[in-house]
């Protein structure tokens, strides 16, 4: 799904019950995923690329944790050249086959064919249009499979990974959190018009015709504070804790195929 500069930049907060009810030292199951991480079009070295990645994980893996979801492999991956140098200016408006999807992403995202394994593949470019956008999911959900044009995550460098500050690590490392929370299978709670929600039993929703105190046909972190504005797949980020997921949400999370269970 596309993520614009409105969209939640958020986190994951809620635990998963630990124990098994009536089984002394019983322990829940643990999930996991996995990063690949591709730098598109950048030079910079294999050292401070990942002390950057490192930064990113700092923020995502605790947040992973509690709901009971480990992240057990991270790769790096250089790509340049011609073609990276094309690709990683991504204009979002170019849809030359007219299937709603920028025909540079689709073309990017067939590159996670050289990364066979289980992990989620996460596209980092310099640029996505001109309009802020921050990240762009391959699907909700996205493919299992390798090498589709639906296979990856896209993410902003907002220039060059290698100049990204410390706070744009831990921003964009927020946005690789919900749009994985799109790539394996979650919507937005509420959608921007207030009028599209997601179709789980125990997300709140935060109906435009109740809660558009402003009347400008937006629902925003604000007015839906007291609604679904705190979860981490609301559609807008807002100036506080946007950090909850539902038991139902972990679980459309487990039936991705590339979640595996520990």
């Amino acid at each position: 799904m596309k993520r614009s500069a409105f969209a939640a930049i958020l986190a994951v907060a809620v635990s998963i019950a630990g124990l098994v009810s009536g089984c002394p030292g019983a322990k829940s199951d643990t999930w996991a995923v996995g990063f690949n991480f591709h730098l598109v079009g950048m030079n910079g070295s294999q050292a401070d690329a990942q002390y950057r990645v490192d930064v990113m994980m700092a923020a995502i893996r605790p947040l992973y944790k509690k709901v009971k979801f480990e992240v057990d492999s991270v790769n790096i991956y250089f790509h340049n050249g011609l073609d990276a140098d094309r690709l990683t200016h991504i204009d979002p408006n170019l849809d030359n086959n007219g299937d709603g999807w920028p025909d540079g992403m689709e073309e990017l995202l067939t590159w996670s064919a050289q990364t066979p394994d289980k992990n989620l593949d996460i596209f980092f470019v310099r640029s996505i249009g001109d309009m802020g956008i921050l990240g762009i999911a391959g699907g909700i959900p996205g493919p299992s499979a390798k090498g589709t044009t639906h296979s990856g995550v896209l993410i902003n460098a907002f220039g060059d990974f290698f100049t990204m500050s410390q706070a744009e690590l831990t921003l964009q490392a927020t946005t690789i959190v919900h749009e994985g929370g799109h790539y394996l299978g979650l919507y937005h709670t509420t959608e921007r018009n207030g009028l599209n929600f997601d179709s789980l039993s125990d997300t709140p929703q935060c109906p435009q015709w109740i809660y558009d105190y402003n009347g400008d046909g937006l629902v925003s972190p604000t007015e839906c504070f007291n609604q679904d504005g705190p979860y981490l797949m609301f559609w807008a980020s807002g100036k506080y804790a946007q950090d909850t997921i539902s038991d139902k949400q972990v679980e459309e999370w487990k039936n991705h195929g590339l979640v595996r269970k520990k």
